[in-house]
């Protein structure tokens, strides 16, 4: 996937911060790296980055913009011959300025009225995050026109960035957004990686792509929630590479995984159910703590560990993987309906790929919520809270 060209006056560079978030959380890629939006490139660099790098011409037309000599002759006449030559090259819009002013202004410049053009337009009322996504939800449209047939490639990244030799059509390339709370909170997952996640879901269900290929280096909650959004009921496949592996979910296991599942009853008066997952590690005393300090009660707790005990080896390939997020998917739905509960907290230690496996099979388990472990601290943190039919 090429990247997108930002067409902005260095003037409106916090605003372009929010855009750029929007669009990056959605996995489009920006020529600029977000950190360097306030700094110049020169002349050459532009030109060679319109005409050869990018596949779409974002334009944030504003008061600032529409003045600057160097946008409307050397950009957007970038922008309007490479158009010209190639079919394939759009020209995106996003008019935070009066229309007939802006037209007034680039007349010349612009191929005849800017509403003729794909874009956004921020009327009163609207806000620059709802334009911003309007924006993210027409270049997914463009990008997701892979046949259906085939694997699309999504790279899903929140602790390190996406490697150079990785091409996906989508970059999930969460570290690099400029959340203050590195993107951990639940607050951020309902304002920005939620919605993103849906659009994104939008845009393949719209062109019929169902089977994902899944490259990812992500915190567990990041790969619950993915497979979650995703999961099994929906109809997409997600392939997940997994240590020179490929993992993938809608596939039932084909023996017992050797998983052993103990249920344990505790407060009657709770609707709590507590999933303790130590696949690769114990987690007993971090959950222990967080229960304890957070005074968290729980209607009943599921503990899930390998029949041999927990180890990096429990999980050694695709067949165990997908028989364990069958066998917790089922135990978490059966403990949902045996004792009234409407809260899920799910704690665990294992593989990403398990993670995503285990997200796309808790379908119509309510609210789900989803917890890091800071191991330092031997302390578990509230993450993200799935809940809805999304």
């Amino acid at each position: 996937m090429k990247p997108v060209f930002l067409s902005y006056s260095r003037k409106n560079v916090k605003a372009v911060q929010e855009i750029a978030d929007t669009l990056c959380a959605g996995g489009i890629r920006i020529w600029q790296d977000i950190e360097s939006l306030a700094i110049g490139n020169t002349d050459s660099q532009i030109r060679e980055a319109i005409q050869e790098e990018c596949a779409v011409f974002f334009l944030y037309i504003t008061d600032d913009s529409v003045e600057s000599e160097f946008i409307r002759e050397v950009e957007i006449k970038e922008a309007l011959n490479k158009s010209k030559r190639d079919k394939t090259f759009h020209i995106v819009p996003l008019i935070h300025m009066s229309m007939d002013k802006a037209n007034q202004k680039l007349q010349g410049s612009m191929l005849g009225d800017i509403s003729r053009y794909n874009g956004a337009i921020i009327h009163e009322g609207k806000t620059l995050s709802e334009a911003s996504r309007e924006i993210r939800k027409i270049l997914l449209k463009e990008i997701i026109k892979r046949p259906a047939d085939q694997d699309f490639m999504i790279s899903l990244m929140t602790y390190s960035r996406t490697q150079g030799n990785i091409q996906p059509q989508l970059d999930l390339d969460w570290s690099r957004l400029s959340f203050s709370d590195k993107i951990m909170s639940d607050t951020n997952w309902k304002t920005h990686l939620l919605p993103a996640l849906k659009d994104v879901k939008d845009a393949l269900l719209s062109a019929g792509v169902m089977k994902i290929r899944l490259f990812a280096k992500a915190t567990l909650s990041a790969g619950i929630a993915f497979g979650y959004i995703f999961r099994r009921e929906t109809g997409f496949k997600i392939i997940i590479n997994q240590r020179e592996q490929l993992w993938s979910s809608l596939e039932r296991p084909e023996k017992p995984s050797g998983l052993k599942i103990n249920e344990e009853s505790r407060n009657i008066g709770s609707t709590n159910l507590g999933v303790n997952l130590s696949i690769t590690s114990s987690i007993d005393n971090s959950l222990g703590n967080y229960i304890d300090k957070q005074q968290l009660s729980l209607r009943a707790e599921l503990f899930c560990e390998p029949a041999e005990g927990p180890s990096r080896e429990s999980v050694p390939n695709h067949n165990v993987a997908s028989g364990m997020a069958w066998e917790i998917g089922n135990a978490v739905r059966d403990a949902k309906s045996k004792y009234n509960i409407t809260d899920i907290h799910i704690f665990g230690a294992m593989p990403l790929g398990l993670a995503v496996l285990i997200g796309s099979e808790l379908n119509a388990c309510g609210r789900i919520h989803l917890y890091e472990n800071n191991k330092s601290e031997s302390m578990y943190y509230p993450s993200w809270i799935l809940a809805g039919d999304y």
